[in-house]
């Protein structure tokens, strides 16, 4: 139990300064802005503004130009992750 809370905070820690990637780990390659957010959401616990995270998270992730199958109304537009530059 206390292993397991220590490491949780120190994720909402991480993912909350934007230090972690663990949470691109958890999608496919390519995902829909609301999948990583729901990714975001149940790692920190509480529900995220979605025009701010979307703002937060844009230098992270790139357009495919492919879409999301009919999910509902509009299909999503995919991202992936940027790749890291390299120093």
């Amino acid at each position: 139990g206390l292993i397991l809370a220590c490491a949780l905070r120190r994720l909402r820690q991480e993912v909350e300064a934007g230090l972690s990637p663990l949470p691109f780990y958890l999608l496919p390659r390519e995902f829909t802005l609301t999948q990583l957010q729901q990714v975001y959401e149940v790692i920190l616990g509480r529900q995220l503004p979605k025009a701010a995270f979307r703002r937060k998270l844009a230098p992270l992730v790139e357009e495919t130009g492919s879409y999301a199958g009919k999910a509902g109304h509009r299909p999503a537009l995919l991202f992936r992750q940027k790749a890291a530059k390299e120093a």
